[in-house]
């Protein structure tokens, strides 16, 4: 039996949370699921599985918390093994001592690893991974020229830098990005992307235009925009219909929609740096990969105040110079053999491997 602290839902922990028990459970291993705050938002056979073992809990059994690093020492096990992801170079005091709390950790990339041992820490590196079966790799769609963003709409994840470069990069062509970045935590997060197409004579079409699940489409000429909330679609057809993805991230502890996009066989324009930089490897396309960059305290008033390192932000230059090349060549570019094998590659981080590393390098170990 493996205890399992951590939360069922839709949202990027959630999903790592979720997908890594059904790989653990194909392995073989029993789960016992905590949920945070004993709250859960996604319920199905196996988590309701997972929850009934909560009656027969036993602390004697590993643990394994998949949450937010500051919640580290709010588990019990043997081991206490903690997940760690994160998503700049530093930690707060609170952090680091959680961190330093766990019997193990474990972190995704080899990054995480080294900023781990910047801190005294010993950690393990055991890659995340996406659904193979859910995300299909897909040929290359006809028609018009689609990009995708998909990310929680905030400052880490450059969502206004998404649509600015965009538009500048393609405002007298004919183009469309859909965007899934609906952010629940933060009230109005479309409001700043609204304010910007207003100011740029976008107008909008459609239902939802300040209320309602759905956000309308903003064009412009040639160009369309549409706001979906993250969890509106199911983001394997999001990606299938796309040409390329625009992932400007700041930091990431792996980049779980960029490997999604990838997997998919959709190229994407992505930052090489922090924890997706493990995925991209030496082999991915550069005129694809984000390089120009700055270092800047990580600092949105919200998530971070400048008191947990540092993160990367890119060029709009750079940003709207790969957007552009993407529009001219991208399709051409998704028939190459070139493209073929990095695609191949990607495919090989699934949860199932994630979880035999787990196995062999922690859980055994």
């Amino acid at each position: 039996m493996l205890n399992i602290f951590g939360p069922c839902n839709n949202l990027g922990v959630g999903t790592h949370c979720l997908n890594f028990g059904y790989a653990i459970e194909r392995a073989g291993v029993e789960i016992c699921l905590i949920p945070p705050f004993g709250s859960i938002s996604v319920q199905n056979e196996s988590i309701n599985r997972w929850l009934k073992n909560r009656e027969t809990f036993d602390p004697k059994n590993p643990s394994l918390m998949i949450f937010d690093s500051s919640f580290l020492t709010q588990f019990s096990g043997t081991p206490r093994i903690g997940f760690a992801v994160f998503e700049t170079d530093g930690f707060d005091p609170i952090q680091l001592a959680a961190i330093k709390s766990c019997d193990k950790i474990i972190t995704p990339s080899e990054w995480g690893r080294r900023v781990l041992a910047l801190h005294g820490i010993d950690a393990v590196v055991v890659h995340e991974g996406f659904d193979p079966e859910q995300f299909k790799a897909q040929p290359t769609p006809t028609g018009i020229i689609k990009f995708c963003h998909v990310g929680k709409s905030e400052v880490r994840k450059g969502t206004r830098q998404v649509v600015e470069c965009f538009f500048n990069a393609l405002e007298n062509e004919e183009a469309y990005l859909e965007m899934h970045c609906e952010n629940p935590f933060i009230i109005g997060w479309q409001d700043e992307i609204r304010s910007f197409l207003q100011a740029r004579n976008f107008g909008a079409f459609g239902v939802g235009i300040s209320a309602g699940p759905y956000n309308p489409i903003w064009r412009r000429g040639g160009l369309s925009i549409k706001l979906f909330p993250s969890q509106s679609e199911n983001l394997a057809a999001v990606y299938a219909s796309s040409d390329c993805g625009i992932f400007p991230s700041k930091g990431e502890g792996f980049g779980l929609p960029i490997l999604e996009c990838l997997a998919t066989g959709v190229p994407a324009i992505v930052g090489n740096w922090t924890g997706q930089s493990e995925y991209l490897g030496d082999s991915y396309p550069r005129e694809l990969t984000l390089e120009n960059f700055y270092s800047e305290p990580a600092n949105d008033g919200v998530w971070y105040n400048g008191n947990k390192g540092s993160w990367n932000v890119p060029s709009d230059k750079e940003l709207i110079s790969k957007i552009r090349w993407a529009y001219e060549h991208v399709r051409a570019f998704r028939a190459t053999e070139r493209w073929a094998l990095e695609a191949a590659r990607l495919r090989e981080y699934t949860w199932d491997a994630a979880v035999a590393a787990f196995k062999e390098k922690v859980l055994y170990k």
